[in-house]
């Protein structure tokens, strides 16, 4: 056997060592591998979120049809119980909101964490109660509009005429 032999040998085994110990140091894609995979989960979990709120929403609009239509009475313990829902949907959101921004903050673009916001609100809104502006003006209550002659504010004109004014505005 020449010198030369285990010369090489040894050379190809410091390669396979300084591999070895090299790949302990040489971690750094492990973070960034888990942040991605963090946000992903955080989109799972977004996605499911907005699909049970979606769920809760078709069910409300379903049961204020048929109240609406007289097809059932109305029930407090219906309306209670879909409130109840909307409340218990809403308590991961703070997490869910705060891993967003921690996510967003690095760089990562967050799927359907529009969306999820646009729900929030929505969900706040039922919960705290139907709004008393719109456009600035007060929303009057079905006794205080059931009081006012209509048309509201009286028009001068009569409905022809205003009609047929909307008519020539739209031809031109």
């Amino acid at each position: 056997m020449s010198e030369a032999a285990p010369i090489a040998s040894m050379k190809r085994i410091r390669e396979q060592v300084e591999a070895y110990s090299g790949a302990v140091s040489d971690e750094s894609w492990k973070k960034d591998h888990e942040e991605a995979m963090g946000c992903f989960h955080l989109e799972a979990y977004i996605s499911q979120g907005i699909h049970i709120f979606e769920m809760i929403l078709d069910m409300d609009t379903r049961w204020q049809n048929l109240v609406f239509f007289k097809k059932v009475q109305d029930s407090t313990e219906v309306a209670d119980a879909i409130r109840t829902m909307f409340s218990a949907w809403t308590r991961p959101c703070p997490w869910v909101e705060q891993r967003t921004r921690e996510f967003e903050a690095l760089g990562y673009r967050v799927e359907g964490a529009e969306a999820f916001r646009k729900h929030r609100s929505h969900v706040n809104a039922i919960l705290g109660g139907l709004p008393t502006t719109w456009r600035g003006h007060r929303i009057r209550t079905e006794s205080e509009l059931a009081q006012i002659d209509f048309p509201y504010p009286p028009s001068r004109r009569s409905p022809a005429v205003v009609r047929d004014r909307s008519i020539r505005r739209v031809r031109g």
